[in-house]
C-alpha cells in the first residue's frame, strides 16, 4: 500500500511539472524571449545553485506601437527544480521541480520588432524569491536566498499560522492547541496586520506601530 502511494505521489509531481513545461510551450515566441532571458540573468546570480524552470504566468500586457514594434510586459513564477544551476535539459522528468525552496517571482518588460527582441532600450528583469512561511516539519521558516529565520518549532505538531484579532501570531495543531505565538497580544479593537518584506523579514504591526519583528524575536513555544 506504502509502494502504491508513493507510486501515485511521483506520477503526480511529474505530471504537475510536465503541465507547467506545457504552459511554457503555449506561451507566444515573444513572451518565451523574455522567460529565457530571467533564466539566463537568474542563472548568472552567484546565490543561484540550481535550475529554475516556467510555472505559470501571472500578467500578460503588449502594446502596438506600429511598424511591427511591440512594447510586451510579463509577469510570472520560476520554480526550481532538483537540477542543478546551467543545465541545459528543461525535461520535466528528468529536471523535476522541488518543494522545498521558494518560487521566483519575475516580472519583464521589452521592446520587440517584428517578434525580435530588442536591447535598445535595455529590457528591464526584474525577478525576487518569494519568501517561503512554512515547512512540514512543524518549523516556521522565512527563505531568502537560504533560510533566514526560523521559529525553532522544529518536530512539533503545528499545522496552521493564524493571525488573530488581538494582534498575536500563533501557530496552532491538529487540536487547534497553540503551539508558537509571537506574545504580543493585545486588545482586540486595534488593527492589527503583519508584512513580509522582500528582504526576509517578519513584521507585525498594531495600527501604524510595530510591535514584533523576526529580525530581534523568535517567538514563543508552548
Amino acid at each position: 500500500m506504502a509502494a502504491g502511494l508513493l507510486l501515485l505521489v511521483c506520477a503526480g509531481a511529474v505530471l504537475y511539472s510536465a503541465k507547467a513545461q506545457d504552459l511554457y510551450n503555449e506561451l507566444p515566441d515573444s513572451y518565451k524571449k523574455g522567460v529565457d532571458l530571467s533564466l539566463e540573468q537568474l542563472s548568472s546570480h552567484a546565490g543561484v545553485h540550481h535550475h529554475f524552470r516556467f510555472l505559470r504566468s501571472l500578467e500578460k500586457s503588449d502594446i502596438e506601437s506600429g511598424f511591427g514594434v511591440k512594447y510586451l510586459y510579463h509577469h510570472f513564477y520560476l520554480k526550481p527544480t532538483r537540477c542543478a544551476k546551467g543545465t541545459a535539459d528543461s525535461n520535466p522528468q528528468r529536471c523535476p521541480f522541488r518543494n522545498d525552496r521558494p518560487l521566483m517571482d519575475c516580472a519583464v518588460c521589452y521592446k520587440t520588432v517584428n517578434d525580435q527582441m530588442e536591447m535598445d532600450p535595455k529590457p528591464y528583469v526584474h525577478c525576487i524569491q518569494k519568501p517561503r512561511l512554512t515547512e512540514d516539519n512543524g518549523n516556521f521558516v522565512i527563505y531568502g536566498w537560504k533560510p533566514v529565520w526560523t521559529s525553532d518549532t522544529w518536530g512539533l505538531d503545528t499545522v496552521r499560522l493564524c493571525m488573530q484579532e488581538d494582534c498575536n501570531l500563533v501557530m496552532y495543531n491538529q487540536c487547534d492547541t497553540p503551539r508558537w505565538n509571537t506574545g504580543t497580544n493585545g486588545p482586540s479593537r486595534n488593527m492589527c496586520h503583519f508584512q513580509l518584506t522582500d528582504d526576509g523579514k517578519l513584521v507585525l504591526y498594531r495600527e501604524q506601530k510595530e510591535i514584533w519583528s523576526s529580525t530581534s524575536s523568535n517567538g514563543i513555544k508552548k
